[in-house]
This record gives structure tokens, C-alpha cells and sequence, in this order.
């Protein structure tokens, strides 16, 4: 692999070093930014893909990095930030078959697969939608469209939280008031009561129905 990239690296750099913009018709140089910008997302996609691979083996350490994102910051020449974003999205892949592809494929970006990557792991089920948005919409709606999937999850997994702490300290309390009715109070989860209402309902009519028989 290292001989066909290198084989690779030399014929680009030749285009790109032969490249004359002044000559190129405004429509062949229009037609030119999308390959580019394909190859770029490619290499980063590669780059970050390999750097998880080489950090996962502590080869930052070697070279003398406590930090694996200080670590490709260096060879990169990229904020340290950016680096742990690209580090964080790579190893998300394996979760994230679509997000996956489109990386490899060179369909989005690095900010965009970090985007998508982000919002995945708290909420795998956007990654379509995310996808589509990235390769149709601009990269403020697909930040936008993230926030949302991943406040909507955050949101579901409150809610499933407060149910779990109503339903582990339900309780029932009855007892008789000093003129003699009997109270009773009921703490549980919505469901449950609603469930408790529908049965004494069902009670309730019985007794009516015996009552006028």
C-alpha cells in the first residue's frame, strides 16, 4: 500500500504543481473545485482512520506524546482540537455504517463527518438523516439538524431516567382518618396508574351494573 500511495502522492503532486488557474476556462476551473474537494476529504478520511490505528497501539508515546491528539496536531499541522475531532469520528466508524462510507467514499468532509460522528453516538438513529442533509443542505443546517437529534435523545433518555426513579420509589400508603373513612395514597409511574384506574373502571361498573340488576 505504501508504494501505490506514494505512486499516488507523486502523480497528484505533479498536477498540482503544473497547475496554471490563469489558464483554465472559469468553467473548467468550477468544474475542478468538487474533485478536489473529494480528494481532500479522502486523504483526511485516510489520515484520521490511520492515526486512531497507529494511537490505539500508544505509538504517540513513542514519539514522545502524552496527548494522541497533540501527537497528529504535529504531523498534520492542525489545531489539537481538530485533531481529537478527527481521532473521536474515526473511531466512531465501526458504529455508523452509513457515516462509514460516506467518509471512505469522500462523499463529506472532516467537519462534517465530526458533526455527524457526534450527534451518532448519542443518537445512531440520525445518521441518515444527518448524511442526507450534509451532501444537500450547508454545514450551519447540518449543525443545526445534530443539535436537535442529539437534544431529542438526550430528552428521551431524561425521561426514561425520571420513570426509572418514580417507578423504584413507588409506594402506597392507606389508612383510616379519625371520623373513619379510609385514605389511601398512591405514588407510581403514570402508566401504572393509568393501568390502576382502567381496572377499578372495569370494578366500578360491575358493582353499578349488580347494583341495578
Amino acid at each position: 500500500m505504501l508504494a501505490e500511495l506514494d505512486a499516488v502522492t507523486e502523480t497528484l503532486s505533479s498536477i498540482v504543481t503544473s497547475l496554471d488557474a490563469d489558464s483554465l476556462l472559469p468553467t473548467d476551473a468550477a468544474e475542478l473545485v468538487p474533485r478536489f474537494a473529494q480528494l481532500a476529504n479522502l486523504c483526511a478520511s485516510a489520515k484520521a482512520i490511520c492515526a486512531k490505528r497507529a494511537v490505539d497501539a500508544r505509538l504517540h508515546q513513542l514519539a514522545g506524546y502524552r496527548d494522541p491528539a497533540a501527537w497528529l496536531g504535529s504531523l498534520s499541522g492542525e489545531p489539537t482540537g481538530r485533531a481529537r475531532d478527527a481521532l473521536s469520528t474515526a473511531g466512531q466508524l465501526g458504529a455508523l455504517p452509513g457515516l462509514n462510507e460516506a467518509v471512505r467514499t469522500g462523499q463529506v468532509s472532516a467537519v462534517q463527518a465530526s458533526i455527524i460522528a457526534a450527534a451518532g453516538e448519542v443518537d445512531p438513529s440520525s445518521e441518515t438523516e444527518l448524511l442526507s442533509i450534509a451532501q444537500q443542505g450547508s454545514l450551519r443546517e447540518l449543525s443545526e439538524a445534530a443539535e436537535r437529534a442529539k437534544a431529542a435523545a438526550r430528552s428521551e433518555e431524561e425521561s426514561e431516567a425520571r420513570h426509572r426513579r418514580v417507578h423504584e420509589n413507588r409506594s402506597l400508603r392507606s389508612w383510616t382518618g379519625p371520623d373513619g373513612t379510609a385514605h389511601a395514597h398512591l405514588k407510581t409511574t403514570p402508566d401504572a396508574l393509568a393501568e390502576l384506574l382502567a381496572s377499578l373502571e372495569s370494578v366500578r361498573k360491575e358493582i353499578f351494573n349488580e347494583a341495578r340488576a
